[in-house]
């Protein structure tokens, strides 16, 4: 035999090998084992009305399918789903429960899961996440709520999703998921100050501060977190609202923001971090002035005006990202007494510069 029809035996016979061992393990992924248990629901009030449940096997696209044999109601503790006997591709099993909230407060789902220990040995793993958003409590008739679910659309789903390392049977047995009302946050209490779309001020004590987007006003007259989108933007971080403030490190702006306003952040000298999203357009006189342990600075392409000083006595200051921004000037005493800044590429926009 030639060593050219060696040689072609030998390659044939290798692909075979590979073809074999490429099958097997597509075989071994795509193997499936019985799924099934209760799923039951830890909730300390009776507002949830589960409507309907699904379920996919793996985590390819296709779409749930609704579980059969199951009775709508609302969640209490008596509620259990059974979730059947299903063949389980053990990278993934996840259902979808679909709910109706009654009232005008929202509930999150606690991620935590608690499983046994025999599945946890097995490598069975399950975690829950999801949000119910509020609702109205009548209909556009004046209907009470409670007569109208059948006919309402879920105001949100809650998700479980198992997982499993080993291709053996599954038995979840009882588990349940926790189901907590989500408190919003109290700006009032947290000591912000607001008047219409700006933030005036800010007396609290926090390092890493998300300054709110949006916001309500409670009966109280508290602000409070707007949680279904109908509250007031905030669109202007005021002029001297967290001047001299020493105790933040860290601060995010919210992406409804389109000014930082005179003397915003001045003399905020523990203020290493600020994020400014891309939907602010002018960044006032002093807005960071005196920011002495800010170290970079990224100013988003959306930035069309900066004002005189803004970044006056940043001391710690190593580098500002322009990030195309189209600026034509650059003020007077913009980045003056910026020591330790070495490099600064200024935008080709810039038609003039002015004074330190």
């Amino acid at each position: 035999m030639s060593l050219k029809i060696k040689l072609t035996s030998a390659i044939i016979m290798f692909m075979l090998i590979v073809a074999t061992l490429v099958i097997g393990v597509l075989a071994a992924k795509s193997q499936t084992i019985s799924m099934k248990g209760n799923v039951s629901f830890n909730i300390n009030d009776r507002s949830l009305y589960l409507k309907s449940v699904r379920y996919k096997v793996g985590n390819d696209a296709t779409e749930p399918v609704t579980l059969e044999n199951f009775l709508p109601g609302y969640i209490d503790a008596n509620m259990e789903v059974n979730i059947g006997d299903h063949e389980f591709n053990y990278s993934a099993f996840t259902l979808y429960f679909d709910i109706v909230n009654t009232t005008k407060n929202t509930y999150n789902a606690v991620e935590e899961v608690t499983l046994s220990q025999e599945l946890i040995s097995q490598g069975v793993t399950a975690s829950a996440s999801g949000k119910i958003s509020p609702t109205q409590e009548t209909d556009s008739d004046g209907d009470s709520f409670a007569e109208i679910i059948p006919t309402s659309e879920p105001t949100g789903t809650i998700t479980l999703t198992i997982t499993s390392t080993q291709a053996q049977p599954i038995n979840l047995g009882d588990i349940t998921i926790t189901i907590e009302q989500y408190i919003p946050r109290n700006f009032t209490e947290e000591d912000f100050k607001i008047s219409g779309n700006s933030i005036t001020g800010y007396t609290g004590t926090a390092t890493d501060l998300i300054i709110p987007s949006s916001y309500k006003i409670d009966e109280d007259g508290n602000y409070i977190e707007d949680l279904d989108g109908t509250g007031t933007l905030i669109t202007t971080i005021g002029a001297g609202a967290f001047r001299d403030n020493t105790t933040l490190t860290s601060v995010t702006l919210p992406e409804t923001v389109t000014s930082i306003g005179d003397d915003a952040f001045r003399g905020c000298s523990s203020l290493t971090t600020i994020t400014i999203p891309k939907s602010v357009t002018s960044i006032e006189h002093a807005a960071f002035a005196r920011c002495s342990s800010l170290i970079t600075i990224t100013i988003p392409e959306t930035v069309t005006s900066i004002g005189s000083s803004a970044f006056n006595g940043c001391s710690s200051l190593q580098s500002v990202d322009f990030n195309n921004c189209q600026i034509t000037e650059i003020p007077y005493g913009a980045f003056r007494e910026c020591s330790s800044l070495t490099t600064i590429t200024i935008p080709e926009t810039v038609t003039s510069m002015g004074d330190d």
